[in-house]
């Protein structure tokens, strides 16, 4: 949650100092207020050690559809949760508040640390007036009341703190704990932290003003009830029970961080109908809970809107632009082209084998390295209770084979040591390199799509190219005649029509009457013109030898008599010059054609 500009200033504070900075979160939950973007940056950089288990939540189903929600499969995860009974829809926003106060004031009763989690900050301060109401009607708080700005506090109430004060009185922001003790005449405030210690929060601490109250925002607080929160001040809290309120509005960073707070039970609570409770029931308006904006039909609806609703943020270094193929030129394609086949090529390879692999025979090392300390133990305190013990026990034989044991003992654990160290090191490189082929991808999702929608696109372009030369028929394609109805031709027009369309469309050729004009010479000719005009001369020279060919084949088929050969030997010379098999071949079944053939043979038969 650490802004990019803040995490700038604190890394050139401590390079300045030559400290070392050790940053600690997870990209994936909610990202920071102002611009962001940092901590997943460094991240895919430099790389990171990573928590591959997680211990918080206590069911196995349950901690994996938190990684689910982690994923972005929320539709998996819901599934889930449904399954379970952990999704209970109401109809209005009064029945809803009034089912997740029932069951907060349930979870409470017997002991669980709960918390309600709501999206809205108007919603959260209703939830927690109404959790202190319900504690105070129970007998639960004490009898005095302490005003800090428009909120009230008694002795047992649950608080968090809204402000850094880390070097006079050692709290910080979020700092969560119980009202002790409370002081009227000095206003003063005793906590209880959840770490333990016993903090008095002074008059200068309550009574603050900071400069967004003057400003007309007095959500923020330097002190709060904290039986409800939003999703930022719940962000590092571990609870026994969490009621998560979903609107719709929310973004699957949201969800992955309400979802993952509570050990034992994670329960979430929807509106279905966007219909405002007060024209049922009109008595209860003071218990409405605000409907968010646009609210769906459906709990189901709720949550696509919310699997699709992205609010991690990047840097800009990071951030890619959708490029618009259809206006490239033909050169700019196949430049990104070739430089998207440049960075797959150069991209990290994927090492998942490779470090499972290296995961297994580190295993396997130090369970070896287990077992060869347990035998060196057992030998040496065979070797104390022998040199140690009474002096009936002492044989010489038997104290030399224990040493010889002992030693090689020591020699067999120290060569597993060593094995064990270079398996943990072979494990510590594939997790690296994996690490780096993950964060490739994670920092170019779209790469590989990127460069098969080029690849689409250039053939496509090359395809109309070709056939809007056929069908137009300009005057610079006279030369270039007619497209061949073979496979051979067809595909040397096409290559030489999308040379010769790419060089015109590059270099700007107008001449009507010469397909590539006249060759490029002097200053203002650069080297990349002349071996393009070259490539492409080449390419209509070829295209044209191939039209002499078939010329040449269609008068010997036409004027036999002038080369001394039948009609059915013309044939059979052009099918073999055009495929490279004779058709004896064929009817042989030989397609070798280094073997001589017995032709007035085959004919006798």
């Amino acid at each position: 949650m650490l802004g990019s500009r803040k995490l700038a200033r604190l890394l050139d504070h401590a390079q300045d100092a030559g400290a070392k900075v050790v940053l600690v979160g997870d990209d994936k939950q909610l990202a920071a207020i102002e611009a962001g973007g940092g901590f997943r940056g460094l991240r895919l950089r430099l790389g990171a050690s990573t928590l591959s288990h997680n211990r918080r939540q206590a069911e196995p189903w349950e901690r994996e559809a938190v990684e689910q929600l982690r994923d972005g499969d929320i539709e998996t995860a819901m599934a889930a949760y449904r399954e379970h009974e952990r999704l209970v829809a109401t109809e209005t926003p009064g029945q809803l508040k009034e089912t997740m106060l029932a069951d907060w004031w349930g979870s409470f009763q017997q002991g669980n640390r709960v918390v309600i989690l709501a999206y809205r900050r108007d919603e959260v301060d209703q939830f927690n007036t109404a959790c202190q109401q319900l504690r105070d009607a129970q007998g639960q708080l004490g009898p005095e009341r302490l005003q800090v700005h428009d909120r009230s506090f008694a002795v047992g109430d649950q608080v968090v703190c809204g402000k850094n004060t880390l070097q006079s009185l050692g709290v910080a922001n979020a700092s969560r704990g119980q009202v002790a003790a409370l002081d009227l005449q000095q206003r003063s405030m005793t906590l209880r932290l959840e770490d333990g210690r016993q903090v008095t929060l002074p008059r200068e601490y309550l009574d603050e003003r900071p400069a967004w109250w003057v400003r007309g925002n007095p959500d923020r607080r330097t002190i709060d009830l904290a039986y409800a929160t939003t999703g930022h001040k719940a962000q590092g809290i571990t609870r026994d029970e969490a009621l998560v309120r979903v609107t719709g509005s929310e973004d699957r960073q949201w969800l992955y961080v309400g979802g993952s707070r509570a050990i034992g039970r994670t329960t979430y609570y929807s509106v279905t109908t966007p219909e405002p409770a007060s024209r049922h029931d009109p008595e209860r308006e003071a218990l409405d809970v605000p409907a968010a904006d646009r609210t769906p039909t459906n709990q189901a609806d709720q949550l696509a809107t919310v699997a699709r609703r992205d609010g991690g943020k990047r840097l800009a270094a990071d951030t890619t632009a959708t490029l618009d193929l259809r206006s490239m030129s033909k050169h700019d394609l196949r430049a990104r082209r070739d430089q998207l086949a440049e960075l797959l090529a150069a991209a990290p390879r994927d090492q998942a084998r490779r470090f499972d692999q290296a995961t297994t025979r580190r295993e396997q090392h130090d369970q070896r390295l287990a077992q060869a300390t347990s035998r060196l133990e057992q030998t040496r305190d065979q070797l104390a209770g022998l040199e140690h013990g009474p002096a009936r026990w002492l044989r010489r034989g038997d104290l030399a084979r224990v040493r010889e044991q002992a030693k090689q003992a020591e020699e067999a654990e120290k060569v597993a040591r060593q094995q064990a160290d270079r398996a943990a090191d072979r494990e510590r490189a594939a997790r690296q390199a994996q690490q780096q082929h993950q964060a490739h991808r994670e920092a170019n999702p779209e790469l590989l799509a990127e460069y098969q929608a080029v690849v689409r696109e250039d053939k496509w372009r090359s395809r109309a190219d070709a056939r809007a030369v056929e069908l137009l028929q300009p005057e610079w394609s006279r030369d270039l005649g007619e497209r061949p109805t073979n496979v051979k031709g067809g595909r040397a027009w096409d290559r030489a029509v999308e040379q010769t369309v790419e060089y015109r469309q590059r270099w700007n050729i107008t001449d009507a009457e010469h397909p590539v004009g006249r060759e490029p010479h002097g200053r203002d000719a650069s080297l990349e013109q002349r071996q393009a005009w070259r490539h492409t001369t080449q390419a209509l020279d070829r295209l044209r030898d191939l039209a002499d060919d078939r010329t040449q084949r269609s008068e010997r088929r036409d004027h036999p008599e002038a080369t001394g050969r039948s009609d059915h030997q013309a044939e059979r010379d052009d099918h073999q010059q055009a495929t490279g098999r004779h058709p004896s071949d064929y009817r042989t079944g030989r397609p070798d054609r280094g073997r001589p053939h017995d032709h007035e043979h085959e004919r006798a038969m």
